[in-house]
């Protein structure tokens, strides 16, 4: 578990954002590794490098559902709205 800000994130909440990811896009690829720097976590899969901000881990963490389709969307690097 990482701590971030004052709540520990524990890795299952960015195993279940790619999760999320790869119901929007397959290519999305699977969990290979993930590091921290002080604004997002930076995760890589299989195909791609994700950002993930503070502020997203902390809604997936507390209240997932409060996570849109679109708000998922714009963590694919290749997304460019609708």
């Amino acid at each position: 578990m990482k701590k971030i800000s004052n709540i520990q994130i524990p890795v299952f909440v960015i195993h279940e954002l790619i999760i999320r990811l790869q119901e929007i896009d397959p290519l999305v690829g699977e969990y290979k590794s993930h590091y921290f720097s002080t604004e997002d976590a930076v995760v890589e899969t299989s195909y791609l490098q994700l950002r993930f901000p503070m502020y997203l881990l902390r809604k997936q963490f507390q209240d997932p559902e409060l996570i849109s389709q679109d708000e998922l969307r714009q963590q694919l690097p290749f997304y460019l709205g609708a």
